[in-house]
């Protein structure tokens, strides 16, 4: 009976220790907290992908053409893309806003997209003088009569029975990236010397541009933006550099915000995100790959919910990022630092260095797609729930993600 009740002793001690054992976190192990999707639309539909090559003159364009299959005519967002990039290379962030509701148009003239990187010159690594050519002022005309060239057409085929017809043509935003958005910037008026802004066929309600251009010479920095009107979002990071660096210093994308008349006037300024984030790229290496969803249109759940911040609420007074240049309610939040609440974080781990990892530009990928579909949704489709949330809950969703600021 003694030698039982050792022995039962001793197995119940085992166990003791077997579970402090298996309750003790592992050193070093740094927590992982989820983000919450944080801004999603009302409604998701399933997204028809229409693929064309246009010729204007001897150019060829290429023409992608994401639309929600939905009963209403959707409002359309016209994307031009980076130096280098293919016509679907910002396909993941394009499909998210399709599914949202909105047709989206990607264009990419031929002699800017991929063949770029295969010429001579290329192959031979001389980068730099490529971009030097693709910005100058006579590239930039020739593509801005490209977009109206390519309006036009627009107009002309919801005419016919043509897949691009019954799009919502009043309400449309224009986005750029890269060598796009100098385009974009020019169409919104930037000045530029020797160049001349076609008529455009069209009228857009804002535009979002995704690593803006900031190159120098020309007039000051203070001149040469004070006529760009209107909603505009930008995006930028610390580690916004082009594969030509053509822009040697990414904080040069900063002054377009900061030196643009105010009003309606967003920054988000992401952590670390990378050049090809940015664009709207996947956050694994090598090209987008198409892949379309189907079925009924659905509600959005799960995540932060409709306009929610994290754990599914929408943020009340007092939260968020307040102070100078902050979005927060009133009393919220700490204070920005610099113009208009500053720069955003520095985006680096316990070692001081950007975190760059898979992880973590998937990370910076989902706030571009939230924040840019919150713009895209209050302005295209009048969006009150979308509104507020940029203006109260973006800054608190965020976090150590990045950070939005108001002019």
């Amino acid at each position: 009976m003694r030698l039982f009740r050792v022995l039962a002793l001793f197995f119940a001690c085992g166990l003791l220790l077997a579970c402090a054992h298996q309750g003790e976190p592992p050193r070093n192990a740094a927590p992982q907290p989820l983000r919450s999707a944080g801004y999603l639309p009302a409604m998701q539909y399933p997204v028809q992908p229409v693929r064309e090559r246009w010729s204007r003159g001897e150019d060829s364009i290429d023409v992608l053409l994401l639309r929600p299959l939905s009963e209403q005519p959707a409002g359309l967002i016209v994307f031009l893309g980076g130096l280098g990039d293919a016509v679907d290379s910002p396909l993941p962030l394009l499909q998210k806003w399709a599914e949202a509701g909105h047709a989206v148009l990607s264009i990419q003239a031929a002699r800017h997209g991929p063949a770029v990187l295969a010429g001579s010159r290329a192959r031979e690594g001389d980068f730099r003088p490529l971009a030097i050519e693709a910005y100058a002022n006579p590239s930039l005309q020739w593509r801005l009569d490209t977009l109206a060239w390519v309006m036009h057409e627009l107009r002309s085929r919801q005419r016919e029975k043509d897949p691009l017809a019954g799009l919502d043509l009043e309400q449309v935003m224009l986005v750029g990236f890269d060598l796009g958005a100098q385009t974009v910037q020019a169409a919104l008026g930037e000045h530029f010397t020797d160049v001349t802004l076609p008529t455009f066929p069209l009228v857009w309600r804002a535009a979002i541009i995704l690593s803006p251009y900031a190159g120098y010479g020309g007039e000051s920095f203070n001149q040469r933006y004070v006529d760009m009107q209107g909603p505009m979002l930008l995006v930028t990071s610390a580690e916004d550099v082009d594969r030509f660096d053509y822009a040697f210093n990414a904080r040069l994308r900063e002054m377009p915000f900061r030196h643009m008349p105010g009003k309606d006037k967003l920054s988000l300024n992401l952590a670390y995100a990378s050049h090809a984030v940015i664009g709207g790229g996947s956050a694994q290496s090598g090209p987008a790959r198409a892949e379309f969803s189907g079925g009924a249109p659905s509600r959005s759940g799960g995540g932060g919910g409709r306009g929610g911040a994290e754990g599914g609420g929408r943020g009340g007074p007092g939260g968020g990022m307040g102070g100078s240049g902050g979005m927060g309610g009133p009393g919220g939040g700490a204070s920005g630092g610099g113009p208009q609440g500053g720069a955003g974080p520095g985006g680096s781990n316990s070692a001081g260095q950007p975190q760059m990892g898979v992880d973590s530009q998937e990370d910076q990928a989902k706030s571009l797609q939230a924040v840019s579909l919150a713009f895209i949704d209050q302005w295209l489709q009048d969006d009150d729930l979308a509104r507020e949330w940029l203006a109260r809950d973006a800054n608190r969703w965020l976090a150590e993600s990045g950070r939005l600021l108001r002019r």
